[in-house]
């Protein structure tokens, strides 16, 4: 329970504190409601994930792919937004918080380039559960090891 607590945590904070600073500095809901749609659907993919694979070989990894699927498109998504409403955002930012201020925060290909890294972050833990999931057969006592061509040649 404290894994879910803690993955939920690190998880949906950020979205939801990013999404509702975004609002507030654009004055528009359109990040309001990304941030809630984007949570929802994180908590949604986690506790699938956390239901289906935990305590199975490659859990973590499995896990990764499963939350990665639904916040890569989800960035991507959020991209959009700061690229439909930069001009209201790059203000609001700097009128709030000129000390915090820089134009990488209201540049869209920064959430592409995160939309990105979170997609490879999935395809590398998918490489890693496929592996495990690989090696956790071959340990198996009567399974076909990694070499064998699993039939009898005689």
């Amino acid at each position: 329970m404290a894994a879910w607590r803690t993955a939920l945590l690190l998880l949906v904070t950020p979205i939801l504190v990013g999404a509702f600073a975004a609002s507030a500095l654009a004055n528009r809901w359109s990040f309001a409601v990304w941030g809630l749609a984007a949570a929802g659907a994180t908590t949604l993919a986690l506790r699938r994930a956390m239901e289906v694979w935990w305590g199975r070989p490659a859990a973590r990894a499995r896990i990764v792919v499963r939350v990665s699927a639904v916040l890569a498109p989800a960035l991507a998504l959020f991209a959009w937004l700061v690229a439909r409403h930069q001009e209201v955002l790059d203000l609001g930012l700097r009128a709030v918080w000129p000390a915090l201020y820089t134009p990488v925060a209201t540049r869209p290909a920064t959430y592409f380039v995160a939309a990105a890294v979170v997609a490879v972050a999935g395809s590398t833990g998918w490489v890693a559960a496929a592996r495990t999931a690989r090696t956790h057969r071959s340990l198996r006592p009567g399974a076909p090891g990694p070499h064998s061509t699993g039939g009898s040649h005689g």
